[in-house]
């Protein structure tokens, strides 16, 4: 199982404008239930979930962002991409009392264990790369995140 396997290109937004992580959670939580990928409980549980214990990662030079939530308000399992126009303020997973500028956000819906521990760890391999960092923040369109990651998921083969 490889990230491919869960991105939904209509859960991917480039370009896309939230001031926080409440709004950019509403959004994602509004396209997911139109695509019956959620319950209602999605947001309230992903809000929950990113304040108890919170995701941003400070990397060199970048901050990423890997929102996810308990697998019970999850039907379909999803991976999100989201690149903002402007950074979004995640607290940092390492010390919530620092926060990190996200410029990209992965939003994990993921309803079994082992699909979950197995795309964290691609993910984490992912954002240690520099290259596939950049080539996913300048992506122009739908086509060329899908490809990038169809890239790495070959990667991780």
């Amino acid at each position: 199982m490889y990230l491919i396997d869960f991105l939904k290109e209509k859960m991917i937004w480039l370009d896309s404008y939230c001031r926080d992580t409440s709004e950019l959670f509403q959004m994602v939580a509004n396209q997911a239930l139109q695509l019956d990928l959620v319950t209602n409980a999605f947001l309230s549980k992903i809000n929950e979930r990113e304040s108890c214990f919170p995701t941003g990662i400070q990397l060199n030079g970048y901050g990423v962002a890997i929102p996810h939530t308990d697998p019970d308000c999850i039907k379909e399992q999803f991976i999100g991409i989201i690149i903002p126009q402007k950074t979004i303020q995640f607290k940092s997973m390492e010390n919530e009392n620092q926060m990190v500028n996200a410029k990209l956000i992965f939003v994990l819906g993921l309803n079994k264990p082992h699909c979950q521990l197995a795309v964290l760890q691609q993910i984490m391999r992912t954002i240690q790369n520099k290259n596939y960092v950049n080539q996913l923040i300048k992506a122009k369109s739908h086509n060329e995140i899908t490809q990038i990651i169809q890239d790495i998921s070959l990667d991780n083969k």
